[in-house]
């Protein structure tokens, strides 16, 4: 396993890492934040290619995939995403599965239509070149691994040709289940890092548009943001509002599920499926996300999840869950029956031995490089 860590991150492989692969290199890059994030993105756009690719096509990267494939023999490669891909060699004679756990030029794209100028000048121009990069790099690999129907044909719609299976984002769906879980009276838990401006986006037009009608009509409620890395700034500008708590990061999420009332997931930009749903609906939990945040999961809307995207149409659709707890039980419960069949590592495990076989991993034939 070879994977990228940022400076002061990872020091030492975790133990429960360490038992489950072979081998790990630690590949330590700049945080590519500040004048890194401004410098790298400016080379980028006067180099012709997306920011993505100068960040993450690095040499040390190069040096170690080229290190591994020549100490050892593998059946494949598995590839987490297309900017990893930047680094695997044109030539190589191994079949590559590219995961994709979202569509990345679905997200510049969303993201151009909310900038404004000049930073929308610039999203168009990395939107466009993006698209090209993403579709260009699932047309090298021998399979692409999408999360979810909706996000494989969006992929074919694009141009891509590589067969494409779906493979599901998945979670350990019994590690968030607490029968006698003891939920805190009308509080409402957003979970996603907050250092990724769709969670930051979200969060925002949660606390603008939807709390305060929420407000409105149960004063005593509570909205908890769990997630690591909330700047000094966004925490200042939020919690002026009395009802927002930040938790900054947190060792295990399981808690903060499990004394929710109610999860919300109010994104504007992303793609691909969200683990935050998956997890709780795993735990039990009702749901109210937008549209976009549920897009490409299974969860049938007003049975096991509400779907809204007008903040008032969001707002009523939390208070509603606030004041009837038999409709969030049963909601939960259901959600997290759609869960442990479709979500959980079982699941996974059969569609990834599938697409191996496809290659002829596990089967005795042979493996060939080509499309």
């Amino acid at each position: 396993m070879i994977c990228c860590v940022e400076e002061g991150e990872v020091e030492d492989c975790p133990p429960e890492l360490a038992a489950l692969v072979e081998k790990i290199v630690f590949v330590r890059l700049s945080s590519g934040k500040g004048f890194d994030s401004y410098y790298g993105r400016l080379v980028a756009l006067f180099g012709g290619q997306p920011y993505g690719v100068w960040r993450f096509k690095q040499e040390k990267i190069q040096a170690a995939i080229n290190r591994s494939i020549a100490e050892s023999h593998f059946d494949a490669l598995y590839c987490d995403d297309i900017y990893m891909y930047s680094n695997i060699a044109e030539n190589i004679d191994i079949p590559v599965l590219l995961n994709k756990d979202d569509i990345t030029f679905e997200i510049v794209e969303q993201y151009e239509k909310s900038a404004r100028w000049p930073v929308s000048a610039y999203a168009a121009i990395e939107a466009r070149r993006v698209r090209e990069f993403e579709v260009s790099t699932c047309n090298r690999a021998k399979t692409v691994l999408a999360c979810s129907e909706r996000d494989r044909d969006a992929l074919y719609d694009a141009g891509v040709k590589t067969h494409t299976v779906v493979l599901p984002n998945v979670i350990e769906v019994e590690r968030y289940h607490r029968p006698n879980n003891a939920e805190e009276a009308a509080t409402l838990l957003y979970v996603g890092a907050m250092d990724w401006y769709p969670n930051i986006d979200g969060v925002r037009f949660f606390a603008a548009e939807i709390l305060p009608r929420i407000v409105s009509q149960i004063p005593d409620v509570k909205f908890v943001v769990a997630g690591r890395n909330p700047s000094q700034e966004l925490i200042a500008e939020l919690t002026v509002d009395k009802h927002i708590e930040f938790t900054g990061t947190v060792a295990d999420i399981v808690p903060y599920l499990s004394s929710a009332t109610v999860c919300v997931v109010p994104l504007r930009i992303g793609s691909g499926t969200r683990l935050k749903i998956i997890e709780a609906a795993a735990a039990g939990k009702a749901v109210v996300s937008t549209v976009l945040g549920a897009d490409g999961l299974s969860f049938t809307n007003r049975d096991e999840i509400l779907r809204e995207d007008h903040p008032a149409a969001f707002a009523d659709a939390v208070v509603s869950l606030l004041q009837d707890p038999a409709r969030r039980k049963e909601m939960g419960t259901k959600a997290r029956a759609r869960a442990e069949a479709e979500y959980s590592i079982s699941a996974l495990n059969e569609i990834l031995a599938a697409s191996f076989a496809e290659i002829g991993i596990g089967t005795g034939a042979p493996v060939s490089a080509g499309k």
